[in-house]
This record gives C-alpha cells, structure tokens and sequence, in this order.
C-alpha cells in the first residue's frame, strides 16, 4: 500500500482533474512486489509480522527483496523506491550486495529511514533526512522516531 502511494506521488497524471499531480508524470515505472507474504496493514500484523522482513538471513523475504533489487537493476531502472517501511539498517549483507549492485549501476536507492529510531550509518553514500514537527518530535503519536546518525 505504501509504495503503490508512494508510484501516486511521483508519476500521476498531471492537470486531469483527476486525485493529485504527479512530481514527474513522464517517467515509466517497473512495479516490482518482492515480498508479497507481508502485510503490515491487515487486522491481525503485529510486531513480529512487521518485523519478519529483519529476519535471518536464510529467510525467504529477504531473498526476494535482493533478488528484485538485482532484477530492477538489471531491466533499466535509474532509482529503486524500496518502501518498506521496515527496519533494514542493520539487516543482512544479502540486502547489502544487492544494493551495492545497483550502486554499481549508477542507480540512486531510496529508501524510508527512521520509524524505528535504529542507528542507519551502517552504509557508505547515505543521506539521511529527518523531519521534526514544533514539538522536536515526529507528527505521528508525538513520538521521537528520530534517525541516529
């Protein structure tokens, strides 16, 4: 859901009276589900559910998030969005190489950061924004999900 939002943010149809413009509604999009056994959103996700994505390294998930990383990078793609609204910071080298692949591409990842308050340096070539209300934290539940950096 999050990133079908997000593709709605960045290539909608500009001027049709239709929802909201796009910031860049030329652009082609290679919608690629990696990891389509996890849904947060449903009625009965909890943390453990959330969280699956941040298993160990022999876990299936894992797997094919690498594995549509390396196949967008190589059909064409020029940024990979990974939404997953999970933390990855400190997940497994897999995620990792095949970042690191696409970086060889000359691919620019992005990626959300900071629902978790997890330490995200972990990478070379990172940045990191964050974004901070009037109270210093967060808009959601006026809760610190700071980065740490």
């Amino acid at each position: 859901m999050h990133g079908t939002h997000v593709a709605g943010i960045i290539a909608a149809v500009r001027n049709n009276n239709v929802g909201t413009n796009g910031v860049a509604d030329q652009v082609k999009l290679m919608v690629i589900r990696a990891a389509p056994g996890i849904d947060p959103f449903k009625e009965t996700a909890d943390s453990a559910t959330i969280y699956a994505l941040g298993g160990t390294e022999e876990n299936k998930n894992i797997k094919a998030i690498a594995d549509a990383i390396h196949y967008a990078a190589d059909n064409g793609a020029k940024v990979i969005n990974m939404s997953f609204g999970i933390p990855l910071a400190t997940r497994p080298a897999t995620i990792y190489e095949a970042i690191r692949y696409a970086v060889s591409k000359d691919i620019l990842i992005v990626h959300a950061a900071g629902n978790t308050g997890e330490n995200l340096d972990k990478m070379d070539n990172l940045i990191l924004i964050e974004n901070f209300g009037r109270s210093g934290y967060s808009s959601l539940l006026d809760r610190s999900w700071s980065l740490r950096f």
